[in-house]
């Protein structure tokens, strides 16, 4: 009795199975390639990064400085931080009619009551 060549598809199991390992060695390949070039690519990305965490540190002492001279009694509340200030000071500089009791200051902290 012959046996029949067995195929699924039009394609024969043992060449699906070369297809599959062909594929797979390629994908180990990509990944390797990945590996190797990934950190000579992200090295720029890095710097940048590094150069701005620097930046905002220095926009943050310079904040402080002028928050601290500015608005004096608000910095020294508890909770209240350079960046809240920062806004607070800037929102009602432009608007301080906007600030004529606790609900128009909840509001313009992003507080919903």
């Amino acid at each position: 009795m012959a046996c029949s060549r067995l195929t699924l598809g039009g394609w024969s199991p043992a060449r699906r199975w070369d297809s599959a390992t062909e594929g797979k060695t390629w994908a180990i390949h990509q990944i390797e390639t990945i590996l190797l070039t990934a950190p000579a690519a992200l090295r720029p990305l890095a710097r940048r990064i590094q150069a701005l965490e620097q930046e905002i540190e220095e926009f943050r002492v310079d904040l402080d400085l002028l928050t601290q001279t500015a608005c004096t009694a608000v910095r020294q509340t508890d909770g209240i931080r350079v960046d809240s200030a920062a806004t607070l000071l800037t929102a009602a500089s432009r608007n301080p009619e906007r600030l004529r009791g606790n609900p128009e200051f909840t509001a313009l902290c992003g507080v919903n009551l």
